[in-house]
């Protein structure tokens, strides 16, 4: 019942509704000051090839954080930076007369710009290394066709849940089998944004999110980045899974 209580005040924060500000415009007008003061010859984005131009609704929020002092890098290692500060990643589109570029932006806490490079998001591996927080360990496996990510106990007993693009699971470490699995909906109303009040953090790796809290002694929940589908968690005491609307639709204690 405990964590079913605790579970209930995380999921809360998820299941938030749909309303809430929108950062995007902000990050567009940002993102267009700017690209007005980067020297293109300096820069990764395209030489005579016009004016950049951020096109309109096209930024998204990559759901990837960058710690203070990280450094990140494209996988070839040309394109990188460190911050004096944490920012997001966003993808947005900027467009050189007829020629549109995918781009990864780095935005500050105030949706300021501080950084831009022509290339896609996709381009900078971030790590998938285990993290712990509150005695729960989450990774985001690599090697995997679809990103997936895997949330338990550190002490890897009881059970494990994990959430990728398709599917959401539960596994027992000492049956060593799944026992149950579901298919994320084809078409679902979506989350709404989490509060981040709640949640002391929280990574996105490949579209899956997991947040941690440590009410209550611990818990970590896992869903796609988009939001659509199920809510995957574990606690110090259960493993839970939950539809959007917070129905139960698996709950089991590890002991």
């Amino acid at each position: 019942m405990r964590f079913f209580c605790v579970t209930l005040a995380l999921t809360g924060a998820l299941l938030a509704g749909c309303g809430g500000s929108d950062d995007r415009p902000r990050v567009e007008d940002s993102l267009q000051d700017y690209l007005g003061t980067v020297n293109p010859e300096r820069s990764s984005f395209p030489v005579g090839a016009g004016i950049p131009r951020v096109r309109p609704n096209a930024c998204k929020d990559g759901h990837v954080r960058v710690p203070k002092g990280r450094l990140l890098s494209d996988g070839a290692g040309i394109w990188k930076r460190a911050f004096p500060e944490e920012v997001a990643l966003w993808s947005c589109v900027v467009t050189f007369g007829d020629l549109p570029q995918e781009a990864t932006v780095a935005v500050t806490a105030g949706t300021r710009v501080v950084w831009a490079v022509a290339l896609p998001l996709d381009a900078f591996p971030v790590s998938r290394t285990p993290h712990t927080y509150a005695g729960i360990t989450c990774e985001w496996p690599r090697g995997t066709p679809n990103g997936v990510a895997i949330c338990q106990l550190a002490t890897r007993t009881g059970y494990a849940v994990a959430v990728d693009r398709r599917f959401v699971t539960v596994l027992s470490w000492k049956a060593g089998k799944r026992v149950f699995a579901r298919k994320q909906p084809g078409n679902s109303p979506g989350l709404g944004p989490p509060s981040a009040t709640r949640i002391v953090h929280s990574e996105t790796h490949r579209g899956i999110v997991c947040y941690w809290s440590t009410t209550r002694g611990g818990t970590a929940l896992c869903t796609r980045a988009d939001r659509h589908g199920y809510v995957a968690g574990v606690s110090r005491s259960a493993a839970i899974v939950l539809d959007e609307r917070g129905k139960i639709v698996f709950l089991r204690n590890h002991s």
